[in-house]
């Protein structure tokens, strides 16, 4: 999370904007205004953050399972060449 403080002119004076933004979704999550830059200001923004916003543990990442590559490749004949699909390699003929 993230905290940030602006402040507006209005007809009244200045009013101070709190927010707190939640860093993954960027969403505001809590805020809080008043006509002063206090402490209390930001307490505010604070509490409204923790009563409208869980925070649970991060959930692990799927990966899907890749086959296993063989260690060795095969080869076309006993010059050791690698064994190449027809199909992933063009030959243009001159």
């Amino acid at each position: 999370m993230v905290g940030d403080i602006t402040y507006v002119p209005t007809w009244e004076g200045w009013l101070y904007l709190a927010t707190v933004i939640d860093c993954h979704t960027k969403a505001v999550i809590g805020w809080a205004m008043d006509d002063n830059y206090k402490t209390p200001l930001i307490s505010a923004a604070i509490d409204m953050a923790v009563r409208n916003h869980s925070i649970s543990p991060p959930q692990p990442e799927v990966r899907r399972a890749m086959a296993p590559q063989p260690r060795h490749r095969p080869h076309c004949c006993e010059c050791d060449c690698p064994l190449v699909a027809p199909s992933v390699v063009a030959v243009r003929r001159l």
